[in-house]
């Protein structure tokens, strides 16, 4: 049975032009059910350039375009294609296919069965599971956009936020690539690069609390510790500055709330 749903993707021009949002069809064919999965006819679209850019906004340079190839370090989160499937916000499934999810843009990048390259329209997508890259079905990251706590905030606004474990007790982060600008050693040039920021939170059932920063006083704020608990931190020497050992401490407690 044949789907007909429409998908929104930015073409971006690169000849001075400002980018453009073009509309296309996109038809989702439900294969069998014991695969689960959805497969995509597309119409075919030029693939976007690799030359892409950051705007950056400012007295100096108001909608001044800097192509990546110039700013130091990489915009995404992966900096390479990683099979992944988004969940759209009418609750369709796009994938499973390559995706790189640009944090500096809020941008989702995705290759089509033809290899070609797309930029998904914000706000249409609001789940992404990537899988790891050893072919198995294992999960590799879960980001989302529908924290409403979180995503009501004007800094967080639509950013995607990662899931770092399952259970009663989650932690979550938001990473984002923010754009850096310096001078060189004599000031005749302009230095631009790529600086990641990260923010986590604490997620209890229907509760998120902020963190100002990952430490111990932080997080023991908003968990209260039984004897039990204690004794297991001091056996096991929790570096609470660490988010490896937050989320080993952690699972220790949705162990114990199971």
């Amino acid at each position: 049975m044949g789907q007909e749903a429409t998908l929104c993707f930015k073409i971006k021009n690169y000849n001075n032009v400002k980018p453009t949002w073009i509309k296309y069809s996109v038809f989702f064919l439900l294969i069998a059910e014991a695969s689960a999965q959805l497969r995509i006819e597309q119409a075919p679209l030029s693939p976007i350039k690799s030359n892409t850019g950051f705007f950056v906004y400012g007295s100096d340079n108001l909608n001044k375009e800097i192509p990546f190839s110039k700013i130091n370090g990489s915009p995404f989160w992966n900096a390479d294609f990683v099979k992944a499937t988004m969940f759209l916000t009418n609750d369709e499934v796009y994938g499973p296919c390559p995706i790189k999810l640009n944090i500096a843009t809020n941008e989702i990048n995705f290759l089509n069965k033809n290899g070609e390259e797309f930029t998904a329209q914000p706000g249409l997508i609001k789940k992404i599971i990537f899988r790891k890259p050893d072919g198995s079905k294992n999960i590799l990251a879960v980001f989302r956009n529908n924290f409403d706590i979180i995503n009501i905030q004007p800094k967080f606004k639509d950013r995607y936020v990662q899931e770092l474990n399952e259970g009663i007790i989650q932690l979550l982060k938001i990473s984002t690539k923010t754009l850096k600008i310096g001078d060189s050693l004599f000031g005749t040039q302009k230095i631009y690069s790529f600086y990641l920021e990260e923010n986590y939170f604490i997620k209890q059932t229907h509760r998120i609390h902020s963190l100002k920063k990952l430490n111990k006083n932080q997080i023991l704020a908003f968990i209260p510790l039984t004897k039990e608990a204690k004794n297991w931190l001091d056996r096991n020497k929790i570096n609470f500055s660490a988010e490896k050992d937050v989320l080993r401490f952690l699972e220790y407690l949705n162990t114990k709330l199971q």
